[in-house]
């Protein structure tokens, strides 16, 4: 009875947190789509990738102590502050994985579960960046202490107004992974492998940043009746501007950081 009353309690503070999170509603991004909005959501989708060089990679996880703590919250307020420049919105949802496993609180359970946490954050075109990052790595470590309440109950909760071109509250995922590459060996064989991009998605782009041993691939799936691929590989890019501008300048105001190399029009 004690387990199931402390199990109870720490749903009950999550339920509490994440309706306090948007209990004034929730900010819709709006992106400069290439093509009109659907009426109705469509989930075809294509990926395009760009590998960060390992020498640019090197220099950001030493910077990363004094930007944003961990490389995830650097990384993940860069992604943040881009969603905010192409939308001029400072107030955004953005998603990111958590394993499900604690919310059902067995620990033998087999197989993968994963739960999405919509992390609300507000990047202030006048916020210098590490202190922007410095209240992005709050905002996670909130949603991971709060995330025994699964997305579907929260949308459920929350009672957000539905749409039918859109899915309710988070519209774009933020992830980290390690390829696990260099742990594979074959003897007198070499190797090569490339991502299977999804034909379908939910989300209209989910950058998934693939960890190798001395580089960084940024992958984005994106929605196809959205977005055409030119358009993602010019985020892609201004992505990585934006983390070079990051390294070399942590003070620098949102709003200030280049997205472009010197000499092409800005964004």
């Amino acid at each position: 009875h004690l387990e199931a009353d402390k199990k109870s309690a720490s749903f009950g503070d999550a339920v509490d947190y994440w309706l306090a999170q948007f209990q004034e509603g929730a900010p819709v991004l709006e992106f400069p789509t290439d093509r009109p909005r659907p009426p109705v959501k469509t989930y075809a989708a294509a990926m395009e990738s760009r590998k960060m060089s390992g020498e640019r990679f090197a220099r950001l996880k030493k910077a990363t102590p004094q930007l944003g703590g961990t490389l995830f919250t650097t990384l993940l307020s860069a992604f943040a502050t881009l969603m905010h420049r192409l939308t001029a919105q400072d107030d955004v949802v953005i998603g990111i994985p958590a394993a499900g496993q604690t919310m059902i609180g067995c620990s033998e359970l087999v197989g993968h579960c994963l739960n999405f946490l919509p992390l609300r954050l507000k990047p202030a075109g006048t916020t210098p960046f590490t202190a922007f990052a410095k209240t992005v790595q709050q905002h996670v470590l909130d949603a991971y202490d709060h995330q025994q309440m699964t997305y579907g109950t929260m949308v459920q909760k929350l009672k957000l107004p539905r749409y039918t071109s859109r899915l309710p509250l988070v519209s774009v995922m933020f992830n980290i992974d390690k390829s696990g590459l260099d742990l594979i060996r074959f003897a007198g064989v070499d190797f090569h492998v490339e991502s299977n991009p999804k034909q379908f998605t939910n989300f209209e782009l989910f950058f998934n940043l693939v960890q190798e041993e001395n580089s960084l691939d940024v992958e984005c799936e994106f929605n196809t009746d959205l977005f055409d691929r030119d358009t993602i590989r010019h985020w892609l890019a201004a992505f990585e501007h934006l983390v070079e501008a990051i390294i070399g300048g942590g003070q620098t105001a949102l709003d200030q950081l280049p997205l472009v190399d010197r000499g092409s029009p800005e964004l």
